[in-house]
């Protein structure tokens, strides 16, 4: 799966740009990553916290699987549960989520 075009979208919202975010979504999502990871993990399990951040490497489930040692559908499970808990439907959502914990 190739999320790049909503990605772009979301470079282009407002939001993003209120944000004050790089053009390097990697380096963005690095970074907003790092300053939650101790709220944001403790909602997952520790493979789950693999996952995501993997996600917001912007990586598939298929390289994700590969760089685990797990199937795809194993990593879709793990998606599915990680928007499970954070509420959202996509990745875009699950980027607007990172944001919004970096504001609380």
């Amino acid at each position: 799966m190739n999320f790049q075009p909503s990605i772009e979208q979301l470079r282009e919202s407002p939001y993003w740009k209120m944000q004050n975010c790089p053009d390097d979504i990697e380096f963005c999502s690095n970074q907003l990553w790092t300053r939650n990871s101790k709220d944001m993990s403790s909602k997952f399990t520790p493979r789950e916290n693999q996952v995501l951040e993997l996600i917001l490497e912007e990586k598939s489930s298929s390289s994700i699987a590969q760089e685990l040692g797990i199937s795809e559908r194993t990593v879709e499970t793990y998606r599915r549960s990680i928007y499970s808990k954070t509420g959202v439907k996509t990745v875009v959502g699950l980027v607007k989520h990172v944001l919004n914990a970096k504001k609380n």
